[in-house]
């Protein structure tokens, strides 16, 4: 069995404050795989320190993408998966650094591979600020066109998650054109849980409603959910969170 938790790091917010809870977060936790959002070099470093130094990440050395230092990171357990490759894939986020990062790990118990995805669509403010159009609809069309269909049909388990600024269209497209791909609470029966503001945050993200950003999707022929949960973590007894979001905890074999 595997653990993987998608947390958006909320880049250098309030670092001071936060970069205990964080380095708290992932000794506590230490997912067999972590993915996550708005990484910056010192998010990086916390995460490191947390895991003690024993997690394996994508460094310059496997590829020289800043975004991958800037945006979006993927880290694991080398005692659990070896590491095969990793990409990028364009998708269309008007963020420049932003891509689908994804990551192919082999299984140290079974040897089985599996590809890791992750990615953060654009915020739900940033293109109205301009215009009306959704931009994560086309975004998330590429993803499924250029990422999860493709994968499905070559027979490879994979995950894919994130951030995805949205609580009902990436979920709908995705169960309509590639519906192997569950999130990890439908799969389980679970009610969705909200995911954002991570409450009690700051000023401006507590005017916000409550709503469902981050996801864990597999590819149900392939990977099977056990267990999945949005942990609500105290600090030293304290409700102080390491992000604005929620992290989303899942627990899962392979079928």
């Amino acid at each position: 069995m595997y653990t993987t938790v998608t947390l958006n790091c909320w880049n250098t917010m309030y670092w001071d404050v936060r970069r205990p809870i964080l380095v708290d977060f992932v000794k506590q936790f230490k997912p067999s795989v972590l993915c996550c959002q708005e990484v910056r070099p010192a998010v990086i470093e916390a995460i490191q320190e947390g895991a003690s130094g024993s997690y394996q990440y994508v460094d310059p050395s496997r590829d020289s993408f800043e975004g991958w230092q800037q945006e979006g990171n993927i880290f694991w357990d080398p005692s659990v998966f070896s590491y095969i490759e990793c990409g990028v894939i364009d998708a269309g986020m008007c963020e420049p650094l932003r891509r689908l990062f994804f990551v192919k790990l082999r299984a140290i118990d079974n040897g089985k591979e599996v590809i890791i995805s992750n990615i953060h669509l654009t915020w739900q403010g940033q293109k109205y600020r301009t215009d009306n159009a959704d931009p994560r609809k086309e975004q998330i069309q590429k993803v499924i066109d250029k990422a999860l269909r493709p994968w499905s049909e070559m027979g490879i388990p994979s995950l894919f998650m994130g951030d995805l600024n949205c609580p009902f269209f990436p979920k709908k497209l995705i169960k309509d054109q590639v519906p192997v791909f569950l999130d990890c609470f439908s799969a389980l029966q679970l009610r969705i849980p909200t995911t954002h503001p991570a409450r009690p945050s700051d000023e401006d993200e507590e005017q916000y409603p409550d709503q469902t950003y981050d996801w864990i999707f597999v590819d149900s022929q392939r990977v099977k959910p056990l267990m999945a949960t949005v942990p609500h973590k105290t600090f030293h007894g304290s409700w102080r969170n390491c992000s604005d979001h929620f992290p989303v905890w899942l627990l899962w074999k392979f079928c």
